[in-house]
């Protein structure tokens, strides 16, 4: 993309605009995303474009977590995020679908209109080529996915999507690892979501 990157909020209005998704925050349901501040010498020529790291806590229930005053369950690091950021007491989601709803997260749009759930063929172009991670990486982020994805694009738009793209398959859920120690996978993913974050030099922000 040549010329001059658009403001992040500009980017991201044509993805979660209101005539795209129609009840605002729908999309917020079971995730948490913070933003973390430029790199200092980056501040001046980044300021409208933060570094954004976004987590989705897949097929989760609202009364999951302990900050949420689940009696049983302990969910310190959640509980964390919540603490420092922003909880919403009163949200829903659109699609209780695993797939179905990250689809939905990427493109900004219903299910009845991207058209994705189990089974399916692949999200059309014309929307994958406008999700949120297409949108950032076209004004100039460093993209990334770790993780559960189970979502079909066309041909071609996932690497137009992401520029690191490592997904996880669940099967098995324990890795066997170099010195025979088992590992679970989430763990696994979590250390390489923060490689990726470690290799971004600051001269680009990153999603």
């Amino acid at each position: 993309m040549s010329g001059e990157k658009a403001p992040l909020g500009q980017a991201l209005g044509q993805v979660y605009s209101p005539a795209r998704m129609r009840t605002p925050f729908a999309w917020l349901t079971g995730l948490v995303v913070f933003l973390l501040a430029p790199p200092a010498d980056a501040l001046a020529k980044a300021a409208d474009r933060p570094n954004i790291i976004f987590f989705l806590s897949d097929d989760h229930r609202w009364d999951r977590m302990g900050c949420a005053g689940h009696p049983f369950l302990k969910t310190p690091t959640i509980d964390r995020l919540a603490a420092h950021g922003v909880r919403f007491s009163n949200m829903f989601v659109t699609t209780s679908i695993c797939a179905a709803s990250r689809a939905t997260l990427l493109t900004g749009l219903y299910e009845r209109t991207h058209l994705f759930t189990f089974g399916t063929p692949p999200i059309a172009g014309k929307f994958s080529q406008a999700s949120y991670p297409a949108v950032l990486r076209g004004a100039g982020y460093r993209t990334g996915f770790i993780g559960k994805f189970g979502v079909k694009v066309a041909q071609g738009d996932r690497e137009a999507m992401f520029d690191s793209f490592q997904p996880i398959g669940r099967n098995p859920y324990l890795k066997k690892q170099p010195d025979g120690s088992l590992r679970h996978e989430s763990e696994l993913a979590g250390d390489r979501a923060i490689e990726f974050i470690n290799q971004q030099k600051g001269d680009a922000p990153f999603c």
